[in-house]
């Protein structure tokens, strides 16, 4: 684990291996814990950067003046920071539900970054009027409610009851959000309610792209994935068999290998 100052906020990421880097983005409300079973493999290939995102895991706010919104840009725009940090010159870039929102605005603002691009279950509309209350009401209670709550009421939304894994993976996953602090969840479920519709600069990709889900996600289901895919030009679609939302989770040696043969396609 290392540390750097960026934007304002301590970064904390794990970077691992050498040749070509592969940068992975969580989702909410998790840690770079998230991808550390399906990704450390590749470092026998490949950097690896795995990055809590501000507000998340070591990378957590706490001082009392803490953002109380962390927009979708403000994430891409540390991100860049951190390449700069690191001298990351070109990456592929995966992003995991709200790390799939914050990659669709990296490759927005700064595309000469991009060696190739993966979403995982995630999305490039904006929050309809019912879910955004929702995440502003999240915001405004999450700290008057135990984060353990939070875990409890996203589990079974999150994972796949066909697998095997599924008890063990609801502990982790139960652990992971329940560490999660208050200010981190209340800023970015605010950034998400207000971020805008990324659809319009879908067919603008030009790099590699790889189009990831979760045959039993019910947040991005497979139809959603398939018709994410169908508006970038050339990218590919790959369902993940027993997996929900978080297939770097539930399969993370198919994840692997599927992220593996993209990356060495494209270098």
């Amino acid at each position: 684990m290392a540390k750097i100052s960026c934007k304002g906020f301590d970064w904390w990421f794990y970077r691992g291996g050498q040749g070509p880097m592969l940068v992975f983005l969580h989702g909410f409300p998790f840690d770079r814990m998230l991808f550390h079973s399906s990704c450390l493999p590749l470092t026998d290939a490949y950097s690896v950067l795995i990055p809590d995102l501000p507000g998340f895991g070591e990378s957590s706010f706490f001082s009392e003046d803490a953002p109380t919104q962390f927009t979708i840009g403000a994430y891409a725009d540390g991100l860049a920071c951190l390449f700069s940090d690191l001298h990351i010159e070109k990456a592929v870039l995966c992003g995991l539900s709200m790390g799939g929102y914050i990659a669709m605005q990296f490759f927005r603002r700064y595309p000469q970054l991009l060696s190739g691009l993966i979403f995982c279950d995630t999305r490039s509309t904006p929050d309809s009027r019912e879910a955004v209350k929702k995440r502003l009401d999240l915001a405004d209670t999450v700290y008057q409610t135990d984060t353990a709550m939070l875990a409890e009421s996203m589990i079974p939304k999150l994972l796949s009851t066909n697998s095997q894994r599924y008890r063990e993976n609801e502990k982790f996953l139960f652990d992971m959000i329940a560490r999660q602090g208050p200010s981190g969840i209340a800023a970015a479920a605010r950034g998400m309610a207000l971020r805008d519709d990324s659809t319009p600069y879908l067919p603008e990709i030009s790099v590699p792209t790889l189009v990831v889900g979760g045959e039993d996600d019910q947040i991005s289901p497979p139809e959603a994935m398939t018709e994410l895919a169908s508006r970038i030009p050339g990218s590919e679609l790959v369902l993940i068999k027993n997996a929900g939302h978080l297939p770097p989770l539930e399969n993370p040696i198919a994840f692997e290998n599927e992220v593996r043969c993209f990356a060495d396609r494209i270098y």
